[in-house]
């Protein structure tokens, strides 16, 4: 679907590291370029931004020119990048972003180890670090309690809630210090020095296995390259005889909507998102600013029509609903399972919203992130580019998403005894479900 095309853009340009140099000196932007990034990006907020309903008591004016002042005196380009961040962060929404490569590039080096937030503890989940180990509790960091370690860095990520936050922060690891020590419970301190990997990272495949007589398996980490929407068609095709397919998503933050995939796997009509886009009127936003400047000094029955014009078109949206379509092209008609976790964001949602609305598949596991929609896009320069979340999304009948995510059918939640174990409740209880129904 080509209005989901612009996806895999926003979900590379949160994710990509690229190479690990050796940071130069410090670098500067001219105040010129600095004020031309800030006032741009003003710009298109108050044009493009379709979220405002999340952010009621929010003023862009008053927002802007604090930020304004601060970007004067700002000179460093690492600490402005850190300014863009904190002011797109105030429009808490996923698909809004700043970002800037040579910030990647110099310091953005891995942590060594994978974290996660349960049950109000902050659990090692992969570590390739002496002496930290999957399911240690992370308790303090250089000395501060790691709770408040995140909520100092919260204001710099992007993100519609603070759950989708809490899963972001490990990988916006240029927050976090070169070296740092951990304290870990019931372990004592952990040294982490953070330095570019010696083989670059392993690249992302789809893959599929027989579980069980009858019973097949699909792991799709992203959709960021069409290979990996490809080879889960095969792997669909090839499991098409199974009496029981489970498709596994969990952690797959997106990229281009996997249209292909849907319908293959659909085996009846179905429809994806009710849609929403800012719809600006000039004049009667012109009569909202106006009555917000100088309305106490208009008379009461003057302001009245003013006041009923703006409170129906101040903030006002342009809605369209989906239309059911019919499968062309379907590779399996067995029992479907699909694995979610609060990691499956933006495209990886588009996948999942279908089978959910419709019933085709049973969704296992958690709530997903609550963050999907197109952004408007400005590329300042080769490294530098804004997005601005130009629309909203609800689930097809019309209830709310953003922020909320897609509920699973069957609920499963990870504990630290799991992640301690290597244990999988959620296939355990995809497999229960599975023969159950």
């Amino acid at each position: 679907m080509k209005k989901k095309a612009l996806k895999f853009m926003v979900m590379v340009a949160l994710f990509i590291t690229g190479s690990f140099a050796r940071p130069a000196e410090p670098t500067t932007l001219p105040l010129a370029e600095r004020m031309f990034i800030l006032s741009k990006t003003y710009a298109a907020v108050n044009t493009y931004f379709s979220h405002w309903n999340s952010i009621p008591n929010f003023s862009l004016d008053s927002t802007f020119r604090e930020f304004l002042k601060r970007a004067v005196d700002t000179e460093n380009r690492f600490d402005f990048d850190l300014l863009m961040m904190e002011f797109i962060s105030k429009l808490r929404n996923g698909h809004s972003w700043y970002y800037d490569r040579w910030l990647i590039k110099n310091f953005n080096q891995p942590l060594g180890f994978r974290f996660r937030y349960i049950s109000g503890k902050w659990v090692v989940t992969e570590s390739r670090v002496p002496g930290l180990e999957r399911g240690d509790i992370i308790e303090k960091i250089d000395g501060q309690d790691f709770e408040d370690f995140y909520q100092s860095k919260k204001k710099y990520i992007n993100a519609s809630s603070d759950r989708e936050a809490r899963v972001k922060i490990q990988y916006r690891r240029f927050l976090f210090p070169r070296v740092f020590t951990l304290q870990v419970s019931g372990k004592g301190k952990v040294k982490i020095q953070r330095k570019a990997p010696p083989t670059p990272p392993a690249k992302k495949e789809a893959s599929g296995k027989w579980l069980k007589e009858g019973v097949a398996y699909i792991k799709i980490p992203g959709f960021e390259r069409p290979d990996l929407e490809k080879k889960a068609l095969e792997l669909v095709k090839k499991f098409s005889g199974a009496r029981v397919l489970i498709v596994d998503v969990r952690g797959n933050s997106g990229g281009n909507t996997p249209s292909a995939l849907v319908d293959a796997l659909q085996d009846r009509p179905y429809r994806f998102w009710t849609e929403a886009t800012f719809l600006s009127i000039a004049l009667f936003r012109s009569y909202k600013e106006f009555l917000a400047s100088y309305g106490n000094l208009i008379p009461k029955e003057s302001r009245k029509p003013l006041e009923m014009l703006t409170g129906f078109f101040g903030n006002s949206y342009l809605m369209w609903t989906p239309s059911y379509q019919k499968p062309e092209n379907t590779l399996f008609r067995g029992k479907l399972l699909i694995l979610t976790d609060r990691g499956c964001a933006s495209a990886c949602e588009d996948f999942v919203v279908s089978f959910k609305d419709n019933g085709r598949a049973l969704i296992v596991g958690e709530r997903t992130a609550g963050s999907s929609g197109q952004p408007y896009i400005y590329m300042f320069n080769r490294d530098i580019s804004v997005a601005i979340g130009a629309k909203r999304e609800y689930m097809p009948d019309g209830t709310p998403f953003e922020g909320r995510g897609i509920c699973p059918d069957e609920k499963v939640e990870l504990t630290v005894e799991d992640i301690k174990s290597g244990k999988d409740p959620v296939l355990t209880r995809a497999l229960k479900v599975a023969e159950e129904r």
